[in-house]
């Protein structure tokens, strides 16, 4: 947590959060490129999560899911990635709409606008 974040940005920021997608028992995100792990019931790739939240359910085969990475895989190369425009937090809320119709929390998906809305973001 960022507990100085109101003192140096004159705004609370709770967290900076990384996100990902779980599911078919893996989880993905975005980093360098698309990327993805057997998903263990209590840990990810980063460590224990500081919350999970469930999107939904997804109707939709592994096999559509992992064409739909093949073709996103374009979108979330190592290339494409920035901090702040586009990183994993867009990867999870477009793969989340994509399996069940549901992205990440909004406040997640503002946190950069939030940032730059700043004296020191700018």
């Amino acid at each position: 947590m960022l507990t100085a974040s109101g003192e140096l940005l004159g705004t609370h920021i709770e967290a900076i959060y990384h996100t990902a997608i779980v599911v078919f028992g893996m989880e993905y995100w975005f980093g360098q490129g698309l990327q993805c792990a057997p998903r263990d019931a209590t840990q990810t790739q980063f460590g224990q999560p500081m919350w999970t939240e469930t999107l939904g359910t997804t109707e939709l085969t592994r096999d559509i899911f992992e064409d739909w990475l093949r073709d996103a895989s374009s979108r979330y190369s190592a290339d494409t990635y920035s901090l702040l425009e586009h990183n994993c937090n867009n990867f999870s809320d477009e793969a989340g709409t994509f399996l069940c119709g549901v992205g990440v929390p909004k406040k997640i998906l503002d946190l950069p606008e939030t940032v730059l809305s700043t004296e020191i973001g700018q």
